[in-house]
């Protein structure tokens, strides 16, 4: 399939469901019938112990990963999957395909930003013992956390969107003492009971069968896209992708939007991606990465053997650092934004 035409035709390659809404938000399923990967997803490859992320043992930078894959199909790991432990809470931020062959003798070299500054040891993460070896966290970048990370591609402005999500919760710092992310979305949909029903009412949008993704709209204004290349893909990763769109309600709620829902949602999406501008590079992994934007917009896919295995795009619709001081999350002490090389290591 030919990228450019999928990106700026959406509707015309999936079918867009019976929308949900609950408190603002609207969920879109977007389904497709007879679909079949040849690719594992790595939650499914974790729990069968085929596949994982570890720290990449001698490297000076919390921006290398490694991946392994043991199994005898390429694994996914989606754009802005979140893993905790290690020295720090990280976040992938390219979708890769972990070839075959990819084993403990032969990790594959995978790039990543930190989304928990103030913790170095491997030994204690808030009392839990950690390792070289990641876990999947539940977690996942609000879209506009996303949109503006990706706009910049730093480890500071990564930093910054962090703290600006942790500052519209007025989180304290025992909440959030290492400054993670992570704990920081967790802790959010611990206090917030409105938040975690809004949850549990539109997860039904994402719960269907031949279901690939979805569109979350905040009132009339859409927020993002997000697809896998089958249901299996989907069912893997929808709760966190869920919990990603609808985190954005600490940004939005102050935003005065339209409650009528936008009609033919397909021909918006066209117009809204009419101009985008696609950038076909080197995938880390296997597969073919493509990136793309416009003015608002800023979005990355991977494709497999013609088909794209995971889609993510967002739309800009409040700039979330407007007017906040650097390194500053109000409650909490300043932050020094620090050099992201390991101080462990001699210089």
């Amino acid at each position: 399939m030919n990228f450019q035409d999928i990106i700026q035709d959406l509707a015309s390659f999936f079918d867009i469901g019976t929308p949900v809404t609950h408190d603002k938000f609207t969920v879109y399923p977007l389904l497709k019938s007879d679909v079949s990967s040849l690719v594992l997803g790595l939650l499914e490859a974790e729990e069968q112990e085929l596949a994982w992320i570890q720290e990449s043992e001698g490297s000076e930078s919390v921006e290398l990963l490694e991946a392994i894959n043991k199994s005898d199909l390429p694994v996914l790991i989606p754009y802005l999957h979140q893993v905790e432990g290690g020295k720090q809470d990280r976040t992938i931020f390219e979708p890769i395909l972990i070839p075959i062959g990819h084993n403990e003798s032969n990790p594959l070299k995978i790039p990543a930003k930190c989304i928990e500054q103030s913790r170095w040891r491997y030994s204690s993460s808030r009392g839990e013992t950690t390792s070289l070896k990641f876990k999947s966290a539940k977690t996942r970048m609000a879209s506009q956390m996303a949109n503006v990370s990706a706009k910049a591609g730093d480890q500071t402005t990564v930093w910054e969107t962090v703290y600006a999500a942790a500052g519209a919760l007025d989180l304290s710092e025992e909440d959030a003492p290492t400054h993670s992310y992570r704990e920081i979305q967790e802790k959010s949909y611990e206090k917030d009971k409105d938040l975690k029903t809004l949850q549990e009412t539109l997860s039904v949008a994402t719960k269907l069968k031949n279901q690939m993704g979805i569109i979350c709209v905040y009132g009339d204004k859409l927020l993002g896209v997000e697809i896998y290349g089958s249901p299996n893909l989907w069912n893997q990763f929808s709760d966190v992708v869920l919990k990603g769109f609808l985190t954005d309600r600490i940004f939005m709620q102050k935003i005065e939007t339209d409650q009528k829902l936008p009609d033919n949602l397909g021909e918006i999406l066209k117009n809204e991606f009419k101009d985008i501008k696609v950038n076909k590079g080197k995938a880390t992994g296997a597969g073919d990465l493509f990136r793309f934007n416009n003015k608002k917009w800023q979005g990355i896919s991977i494709q497999y053997k013609g088909n794209p295995v995971h889609l993510y795009a967002t739309k800009e619709q409040v700039d979330i650092l407007k007017g906040r001081t650097p390194g500053r999350v109000p409650g909490m002490p300043r932050i020094q934004v620090q050099n992201i090389q390991d101080p462990r290591v001699q210089q």
